[in-house]
């Protein structure tokens, strides 16, 4: 879906008028198993984000017994990390609809196609019935995937649901918003995640942490929904500081998460902050940018001077296996290849 549309190079570009004649509907029809396969991942990983957080709901309830017993004591930070994988998976496809407009285009294409045929369906080999369930198909992926609002759609869910008794029902006596020690288990969670990851990002140790903060950002969306009452200006504006170093995050080829955008559009707060900081975002990418350009020659010419070096060390009697023959020197060797292979 990412490249969907996309000719080969040395293809000529087709015009508007052979683009019309078919061509889209064909294209469509190739992606029909795709967006098929699209629905049910969407469908699944919704439950599973219910399906968590409601456990978790139950588990992190005072007056049950797993909580006194164990998780009173205990940071189950892992649910959390698979929260937000799962919503970032579920955004991810929000952002590719969103970027992509040829594949609304060509849908709309098709679906007028196929309401055509309705007047003859023997003259295309179908019948009435296979094209009502088609067109029934159709429309289910009109309203999830293609409206670009998987994401809302999820984090929206009615996430009080009735508790199985086999497993505890005691949760089930106060709504998710009023559960304070599932609360104190988010702030825990960000706190650690914006100290641990979003400090990294943007130094010379940074590997996938920006990849890791767009999904905390989803996680922190579910949140909100899940306490609305519970604003944390404080917390916002951390998430929103990010951003100063680095205002996106790229995600997949071309498909990028803007932190602005999402911060202002999809986990807004109920009034203006006075104190955020960058006042103005769009302001800030103009000069980020204009700075990069500015300091780009720079870095890259330190970074390979870097590089050149580390690999010389590497490529020395300190980084080659041969020189573990000398017996008397191991300890030393061996502190002397961790330091390399740790600076690289």
């Amino acid at each position: 879906m990412v490249t969907y549309g996309l000719t080969k190079e040395e293809a000529p570009t087709p015009t508007d008028e052979n683009i019309s004649n078919g061509i889209r509907e064909l294209r469509i029809s190739k992606a029909l198993p795709l967006l098929k396969e699209t629905f049910d991942i969407m469908k699944r990983t919704s439950f599973i984000v219910l399906n968590i957080v409601d456990q978790l709901h139950s588990l992190y309830y005072k007056k049950d017994r797993f909580y006194k017993n164990v998780y009173k004591n205990f940071q189950l930070f892992s649910a959390l990390d698979t929260l937000g994988k799962a919503c970032g998976l579920i955004y991810l496809i929000d952002l590719i609809v969103q970027e992509n407009t040829a594949i609304r285009d060509d849908f709309s294409k098709f679906k007028a196609l196929i309401r055509s045929m309705y007047k003859e369906p023997a003259r295309f080999e179908v019948t009435e019935l296979q094209l009502k369930r088609l067109d029934k198909l159709l429309s289910k992926y009109e309203r999830t995937i293609l409206c670009g609002a998987c994401f809302l759609g999820t984090i929206s869910q009615t996430y009080d649901q009735k508790v199985d008794p086999n497993f505890t029902s005691l949760s089930s006596e106060k709504p998710i918003k009023e559960n304070k020690e599932l609360y104190e288990l988010f702030m825990e969670y960000f706190k650690k995640q914006i100290e641990s990851v979003g400090d990294i990002i943007g130094s010379a140790t940074e590997t996938f942490e920006r990849k890791t903060m767009f999904e905390v950002y989803t996680l922190y969306a579910l949140y909100r929904k899940l306490y609305p009452q519970e604003e944390d200006r404080n917390l916002w504006k951390k998430l929103w500081q990010i951003q100063k170093k680095s205002p996106i995050i790229v995600l997949y080829s071309h498909i990028v998460f803007s932190i602005p955008d999402f911060m202002n559009t999809i986990t807004p707060l109920s009034r203006k902050s006075m104190g955020k900081d960058p006042r103005d975002a769009e302001a800030y990418i103009l000069e980020f940018v204009e700075k990069k350009d500015d300091t780009f020659e720079r870095e890259m010419a330190s970074y390979n001077e870097q590089f050149c070096t580390w690999v010389a060390q590497m490529d020395s009697s300190y980084g080659r296996a041969s020189s573990l023959v000398d017996l008397s020197k191991v300890n030393q060797t061996f502190q002397l290849k961790s330091r390399l292979l740790m600076s690289g």
